[in-house]
């Protein structure tokens, strides 16, 4: 394999976005909610309503213009593959000098090494949202890219190489619904025009050429998502959103590129969460201000998924004078988080584990996530 094969190789890694054969949710995935375990869904100063909960634009205090929003999150595995792939660049490049005996001990090498699915995720920077009481839109862009590596029938190495890109144009609304029940009931609705960009290609790691491209596919669609959110008092709330309501679908077409896998899936499945939160009558404890709570649980009505991979739990506290601190459990695992907000500009740090098995505990990806927002 020539270098520029390797370097092609590398390139696919680091800068194509993935999506798997079935079609997934777009996830517009917020870094400060991830440092509190991916909970959001009832916490009423969540700055992502329009994906969260619609419902939350009622507790929107005033307008919020956001002009630049660039955020990224890999995985510790697309890290450990680069690493790999450039301690090993020798080998590639000249693994037809190798005798059978060496081939296949670096074949096994390299299932050994790259095994676990390497995924990077890229939102923005063109990424504008205004939000107001009440309403809000946003022009969204992102993308997300996964390679993995498994054994084929003979035992050679095979990558499986997929990526998606997506540009969203979303509107909400919400209102209070008084009288129904003994405090005011929020409801809110988030519509979304999306158009989609996806690849796939499954391929011996010794058959990537020099000029290697992928076929797009390219898909339309529109969404709608529903969220509600039942204030108890000023320190507990109920949320519950369901999203894609309508089970949209793409419809996929041809839109460049060759030696491809056209997408199987076609529709994007409804799905739900509910969500607590709690913020406690206290605002100081020692040195931290403004504590809250907060707990998720994604399809909870699946009995397909186990428990602990449902579950989003964490907490978050105001540092003074411009930090923010985050922690909590992402399916079971650790996440910590860190923030800084000071007047037009904000910077977001997280790291939290994602459960890729069946099971929570089988097999984890610990994922690094930051974010940086301008606006006003």
């Amino acid at each position: 394999m020539s270098q520029k094969a390797v370097a092609a190789l590398l390139g696919i890694l680091l800068s194509i976005s993935t999506v798997d054969a079935q079609v997934q949710r777009t996830s517009n995935w917020n870094v400060r909610s991830l440092a509190m375990g991916g909970a959001g869904v009832a916490l009423r100063h969540n700055d992502n309503p329009l994906f969260y909960n619609p419902a939350l634009l009622n507790f929107v205090k005033k307008r919020k213009i956001t002009l630049l929003d660039f955020r990224v999150r890999f995985n510790q595995q697309l890290y450990n593959d680069y690493s790999f792939f450039k301690d090993n660049q020798t080998k590639f490049e000249n693994i037809n000098d190798l005798s059978q005996a060496e081939q296949n001990a670096f074949f096994v090498e390299i299932l050994n090494e790259t095994q676990k699915p390497a995924n990077i995720s890229l939102n923005g920077p063109l990424q504008m949202q205004f939000l107001a009481p009440g309403w809000g839109l946003a022009l969204v862009t992102e993308g997300a890219g996964q390679a993995e590596v498994f054994s084929g029938a003979s035992g050679l190495p095979i990558a499986d190489l997929q990526f998606h890109g997506e540009t969203l144009i979303i509107g909400g609304y919400a209102s209070s619904l008084v009288n129904l029940l003994p405090h005011p009931l929020h409801i809110g609705f988030s519509m979304k025009s999306m158009t989609r960009w996806t690849s796939r290609k499954i391929k011996t790691i010794t058959g990537i050429s020099d000029d290697e491209s992928m076929e797009v596919f390219k898909g339309q669609t529109f969404s709608l998502d529903f969220g509600a959110l039942y204030a108890i008092n000023k320190q507990l709330s109920f949320g519950l959103t369901f999203y894609d309501i309508n089970s949209p679908k793409f419809s996929w077409e041809k839109s460049g590129g060759h030696s491809g896998i056209r997408p199987a899936g076609k529709t994007l499945d409804a799905s739900m969460k509910l969500g607590v939160a709690y913020i406690p009558g206290w605002r100081k404890l020692g040195i931290f201000n403004n504590i809250a709570f907060a707990a998720d649980v994604n399809h909870p009505f699946d009995s397909d998924i186990t428990f602990f991979k449902k579950l989003f739990l964490g907490a978050e506290a105001s540092l003074p004078p411009f930090f923010h601190i985050g922690t909590g459990f992402y399916q079971g695992y650790t996440s910590f988080g860190i923030g800084m907000d000071i007047r037009l500009l904000r910077f977001d740090f997280a790291i939290y584990g994602e459960e890729l098995g069946k099971y929570a505990g089988d097999v984890v990806s610990w994922n690094k996530a930051f974010s940086l927002q301008l606006g006003f």
